[in-house]
């Protein structure tokens, strides 16, 4: 997938803060941003927004999964945010 130029940097794995995965209704992900090419979080496909919160390697990611349609076709839509790791008081 070809994404616009700002949004391709902010999606792309040298600065690593955002991510996408797009999913068809079997859970085949078709499109991601993500070094694997994987889901973002395994997802069970439902008819309205799933917010999510994890923790990976002591960051925080937000998002949510976003079903959709296009061209007749019936889509869910990933993305999330990373936020950094906290800095410690010494």
């Amino acid at each position: 997938m070809n994404l616009p130029g700002g949004l391709a940097e902010l999606y792309s794995k040298a600065y690593g803060r955002y991510a996408f995965a797009v999913l068809d209704p079997s859970g085949t992900v078709l499109f991601s941003s993500l070094s694997d090419r994987g889901a973002i979080i395994p997802t069970a496909q439902k008819d309205e927004i799933a917010y999510f919160t994890l923790n990976r390697d002591a960051a925080e990611l937000y998002g949510a999964t976003v079903p959709t349609q296009v061209a007749g076709r019936r889509l869910w839509i990933q993305c999330r945010r990373t936020s950094p790791p906290a800095m410690s008081d010494r």
